[in-house]
Order: structure tokens, then sequence, then C-alpha cells
């Protein structure tokens, strides 16, 4: 099923009495100003170098929209950004329907849609709590923007309260479509067997081949084969994630995707001074004693073109933001 036709099912058989009638974006407040004079689509702000130039990328849902800007791998943007994030209500009676498709950066998940064309300011709004009330305010004035402060965050959608396990569930689901698009990045696509950094026999996305397994991939394997090994790995690493830190469910989701493909490469294990440090709560030091492993020092040498450290640079600026976030509370 293609999106439009996934789309006119959600219209017609999914919420009846609720629409689809808006898509979700996410961006930072920085770029406000240059969105909604010239809109979205527009401007050139990739944030992942699979972005491309002129396509919109929307969420279903408000909070899937937030938890990629979370998680965004552009090195220009600067860390304090992240506690700026805002998202943006598109009216869908505003696009051309000819110009959406599925989201083709992510693998397995139909929760993102790409719109090929400009989107009109006249059909964005920021979406704001504003006295633990959830509102909607248009963006048609800027000043209104400097009312509202730069930290506001939003969730459109009114909910019902729930159970915690129904939240934390929700989360993890997001955390999981989130991880599978940055891990995937990092690890790239091979469906032939080679030797990875470390010397280990690898394939697909990143999949360490078990000896056992060597006589049954020598000759390769197809997408289907690779997505279906990626998934099973993903939900292997997932819940070793959750035995490692005993926190993490409670984690922002791009601190649980950074922990997710930092457990994906094999860097932490229960007896490394990062985990304990984490369990301890003493973020401050988190940071140095990740990077201060011989194949970070090793990747280094080898300069821009060795991905290890970059990607290992990219966790750690995570965790330090969490880091300072925590001492911003206190």
């Amino acid at each position: 099923m293609n999106f439009l036709e996934t789309y006119e099912y959600y219209l017609e058989k999914v919420t009846p009495k609720d629409d689809v009638k808006y898509l979700y974006h996410a961006t930072f407040e920085p770029y406000l100003k240059s969105i909604m004079s010239k809109g979205l689509g527009k401007t050139d702000i990739p944030n992942y170098d699979d972005s491309k130039k002129g396509v919109v990328y929307m969420a279903y849902d408000p909070d899937v929209a937030e938890s990629y800007a979370e998680v965004v791998d552009n090195e220009d943007i600067p860390d304090d950004w992240f506690d700026k994030i805002v998202i943006l209500k598109i009216d869908v009676s505003g696009l051309d329907k000819d110009k959406l498709s599925d989201d083709r950066n992510v693998l397995d998940d139909d929760s993102t849609v790409e719109y090929h064309g400009v989107i009109a300011p006249k059909y964005i709004t920021r979406v704001n709590l504003e006295e633990g009330k959830v509102k909607s305010t248009a963006l048609g004035a800027m000043a209104a923007l400097s009312m509202l402060g730069t930290n506001a965050k939003a969730r459109d959608i009114p909910k019902e309260p729930t159970k915690i396990v129904q939240k934390v569930d929700k989360n993890e689901t997001i955390t999981l479509r989130v991880a599978k698009k940055y891990i995937g990045k990092n690890e790239g696509e091979r469906n032939d067997m080679y030797k990875d950094s470390e010397g280990n026999w690898t394939i697909g996305i990143g999949h360490l081949v078990k000896p056992n397994e060597i006589e049954k991939f020598k000759g390769g394997i197809d997408d289907t084969t690779m997505r279906e090994l990626f998934n099973k790995d993903m939900q292997k690493h997932l819940k070793t994630a959750k035995n490692l830190f005993d926190d993490f469910s409670k984690y922002p989701p791009y601190l649980q995707v950074a922990l997710l493909d930092s457990v994906f490469r094999g860097e932490m294990k229960s007896t490394h001074n990062t985990v304990k440090l984490i369990n301890k709560g003493e973020w401050d030091k988190v940071p140095a004693e990740y990077i201060d492993r011989d194949d970070y020092t090793s990747s280094k040498k080898h300069g821009e073109k060795h991905g290890v450290w970059k990607r290992m640079d990219r966790n750690a600026s995570r965790f330090k933001h969490y880091a300072n976030s925590l001492k911003d509370k206190k």
C-alpha cells in the first residue's frame, strides 16, 4: 500500500471522527523566521546527510516528529539548539497529494512521509504548551514567538490520562523507529560479507556473522533478509540496553538512541566504567569516559575518512547535552 492509499485509508477507515487533517514537522527555533518567510522546503537546512533539498519530512504524530529532531546529526547545529526544538503543524489541505510519498529513508515503518515541494507559511502552525493546556498558536506574526519563549514545547493532540507503562511503551516505539534510521545510517548496508574495523565478519546492516552463519551467508543476502536480520538485532540490543541501564525507559528519545547505538557497536558492557557512571547518575563524567577507548583513539588517527570516532563523538555530544540539562534543572 503506497502513501496515498494509506492516507485515504486513514481518512475513511481508521479515524472517521478525527480525520487526518494535519502532519507534523520538527525544527529549531532559530530557523523559524526563515521558514515563515519562505516556507518549508524552500530553505536549505538539512538535518541528516540523507535529507534532500526541497523535500519536507513529516510525521503523523508530533512526538515522532520531535524525536527525530532530538537525534539530528548535523554538526553545524549547536548543542544548545536542542533545547529550542519546536513542532510545526502542517494543514494537509494545503498540500498537493501527488507530491506526497513514503519516507524512503526509514526502514519498515510508515509513521513519516516526504513532501516534494514547498509548503507555504499560511499552512504552517506552531504547536505550543501554554499554562499546562494544549493549544496551537498561528505563526502569522513573529512577535508571538517572543512571547511564547524559545524553550516552549508542544503537543498538539489532547490526550486522555494514561498509565505510565503505556507512555513508556509509546516512547520506546518511537525510539526504535528513530534508532533504526540513525544506526542504519551509521552502519550502512552490505549484501555481502565483509570484515568490520575490528576484523569481525559482518553482513547487512552491521550484523555480526556467527560461526554457524558463515556458510549460510557466504553467498550474500537479499534486501528482505537484511531487514529481517536488522530488526532482530535491534530488538536484541534494545533488550540489552534495558538490562544495562537502570533508567533507560525514562530517558528522552535522543539519549535512548545514542545509548542504543553504543550498545549496537558493542561499546557498552556491564563491567565498563561508562555503564557504571550512567547508573550512578554521574553524567558529567560519562562523555570523557565513553570515548576513552583504543578504537576511538585509533580511528581518530585515520582522520576524517574513518567514521568510528565521529560516530562516537556524536553519541558523546548527546551524553554531554543530557548532563547539561540535568545541571540546568538544579
